[in-house]
């Protein structure tokens, strides 16, 4: 059963432990989305209001003006639908828009804090996210995400990317090679 209130939003905090730290760029395109599009995606919160999925639209809602978020408490078990009244089918400009936004600003704004990605991955189970291969790549790869910088200000990251050799091993044949990252 669920159901729904109006909060104050300072019950509600971010994520203390994320190992997505966003960037300045993926943070630019969700405010800009969301202006431009309105609000979609839940912010999924515990029980104690730390949020634990949507710290980026949290973040960017607790820095704007005159948002009025509904909430509502659910068990996960049952899916909620988010039915957005002012798009009339999925054929909308905007509703096209928008499933591409979603894609692309989460693969913008995604920029894993391997040092807490490291340490969760020892404690909770990771099997199914990433193959051991994956994941050593990523917890070894201790840098700026990868991206074309689109302006001068950006490409300060792709120069402080410095290279590093990863041992692997090919999943199909199990010959060992040396990647360069």
């Amino acid at each position: 059963m669920s159901q729904t209130e109006k909060p104050q939003i300072d019950k509600f905090k971010s994520q203390r432990v994320n190992a997505n730290k966003h960037n300045p760029r993926g943070m630019k395109a969700l405010d800009d989305s969301i202006l431009l599009d309105g609000w979609i995606g839940a912010i999924t919160t515990a029980a104690d209001g730390e949020t634990f999925d949507g710290s980026a639209r949290l973040e960017t809602l607790q820095q704007g003006e005159g948002a009025d978020p509904i909430v509502v408490e659910i068990d996960g078990t049952r899916p909620v639908i988010l039915k957005r009244l002012d798009i009339a089918n999925a054929d909308d400009p905007k509703a096209q828009r928008l499933a591409i936004a979603a894609n692309r600003i989460a693969e913008l704004n995604l920029d894993w804090d391997v040092d807490i990605l490291a340490e969760l991955s020892q404690s909770i189970d990771l099997t199914g996210l990433w193959s051991d291969e994956e994941l050593a790549v990523i917890l070894a790869k201790n840098e700026a995400p990868d991206f074309d910088p689109v302006g001068m200000d950006e490409q300060g990251k792709l120069d402080e990317i410095q290279p590093k050799e990863v041992d692997c091993e090919c999943p199909h044949c199990g010959k060992s090679f040396v990647k360069i990252l």
